[in-house]
């Protein structure tokens, strides 16, 4: 988690993370979103957390990006949905903070 040593999360991408995904991947199918067709606000924490993730390791040495194609395909089509891609896309879009200013990965 952003709340312990960063320095243990090289070895979380490379052991866990990927079969964490994959049942993600599973779940997913067909789905262009969690619950089907059409995104809901589960989409939005889901999304978070994947975005999360790619910063984290285009950020650290050695890491590449995490998501499985299906997952990179998942992000692609959240943020081509037309208000998260106004969002993103606006001034009031704010990259940074991820966590609170106690977290060690912000």
């Amino acid at each position: 988690s952003c709340y312990r040593d960063p320095s243990a999360l090289p070895g979380y991408f490379s052991d866990k993370l990927p079969a964490i995904l994959n049942q993600w991947v599973a779940f997913l199918g067909d789905l262009d979103f969690l619950a089907g067709a059409s995104p809901t606000i589960a989409d939005c924490k889901f999304y978070e957390i994947l975005r999360k993730l790619r910063l984290y390791a285009a950020e650290s040495p050695g890491l590449a990006d995490p998501l499985p194609p299906a997952l990179a395909s998942y992000v692609a089509r959240f943020e081509a949905l037309p208000p998260i891609a106004a969002y993103l896309a606006s001034p009031a879009f704010l990259a940074r903070p991820l966590n609170n200013p106690h977290a060690k990965f912000r």
